[in-house]
């Protein structure tokens, strides 16, 4: 077993929580939880992740799919990050509708935004803004594979140093959440 295999630790500074297939019953956190017809490459995942980084200004990328798959409603869990200070986000979890900004994506069904400086108490409901130290955030839902209307997962994109969301990097989060489940 090498370094990889032992600390789940990616050679090209990506992390991925769990591993395997992603298949569905493996596990809450094994791979991405997508139902067979929507498994997606893990690689692609990242590779999404970190190009929304870049194109966006942003200091993390995060994805959350539901943790089991049977129960629609049940509890997400931020299985794909990047840009990660930390790993605390991976005893996180949250659900449609909980006061949290993922969880508001969810229940409103579009994008949401958090602002430390704006609407401090928004932004301090959400705890992966307060483990990583991010000033600023953008979160909004991921559409399922075969309709493209209903909602999988939950995309965040994170600044700390206050970057603020414009319209612009909101249409570029809303296609990258597209390609994610291409």
């Amino acid at each position: 077993m090498d370094q990889e295999e032992r600390t789940g630790a990616r050679r090209d500074g990506l992390e991925q929580t769990g591993g395997g297939t992603g298949v569905a019953g493996a596990g809450p956190l094994d791979g991405f939880m997508l139902t067979k017809a929507e498994l997606v490459r893990p690689d692609h995942v990242y590779e999404e992740l970190r190009r929304l980084q870049e194109l966006t200004f942003s200091d993390m990328a995060a994805l959350a799919w539901v943790a089991d798959e049977g129960r629609e409603h049940g509890p997400y869990v931020w299985t794909c990050v990047v840009g990660s200070r930390n790993d605390r986000y991976r005893r996180m979890s949250f659900r449609r509708g909980s006061s949290g900004l993922a969880g508001t994506a969810l229940k409103l069904g579009r994008y949401v935004t958090a602002d430390m400086e704006r609407t401090p108490a928004f932004a301090r409901e959400c705890p992966v803004m307060l483990a990583e130290k991010l000033q600023t955030a953008l979160a909004l839902p991921v559409p399922k594979r075969e309709t493209g209307e209903a909602v999988s997962g939950v995309l965040l994109l994170g600044s700390r140093s206050g970057l603020v969301y414009g319209q612009e990097v909101i249409e570029q989060a809303e296609a990258g959440a597209f390609r994610l489940i291409r």
